[in-house]
């Protein structure tokens, strides 16, 4: 729940466009491959228990159902979160500016030695 919470994804457009028929509900089997493609960094057995867990009696996984879900996370989640946001942000704005500075091509590439200079 906190790999998911920690993507910054629109959730419904994500869940739509896995929703082939628009009809607001995923198979199970949709819904792993949604998590898979979007590399999450979830294992199959978390997906596997997420699945399970959303799944309605006909084993179908409604919007509504997967929305509720990641409302119904606990504070100190949020907590977590925020602290990290905190925490990390200053240090990730001063490392992006750092391997900017040593991409001036912006070709999104360094080599691997640039790459280690610039963390130490």
């Amino acid at each position: 729940r906190r790999r998911l919470i920690g993507q910054k994804l629109n959730w419904i457009s994500a869940f739509a466009m896995f929703d082939t028929n628009g009809d607001g509900v995923l198979t199970p089997e949709a819904l792993t491959n949604a998590l898979t493609t979007m590399h999450l960094g979830l294992s199959e057995g978390e997906i596997s228990e997420l699945a399970a867990g959303l799944s309605s009696e006909t084993g179908q996984i409604t919007l509504d159902a997967f929305g509720a879900y990641l409302r119904d996370i606990p504070p100190e989640v949020h907590q977590y979160e925020t602290w990290a946001r905190q925490v990390m942000a200053p240090a990730g704005k001063r490392l992006r500016e750092a391997l900017f500075a040593k991409d001036p091509e912006r070709l999104g590439t360094l080599e691997p030695g640039g790459f280690q200079s610039t963390l130490q």
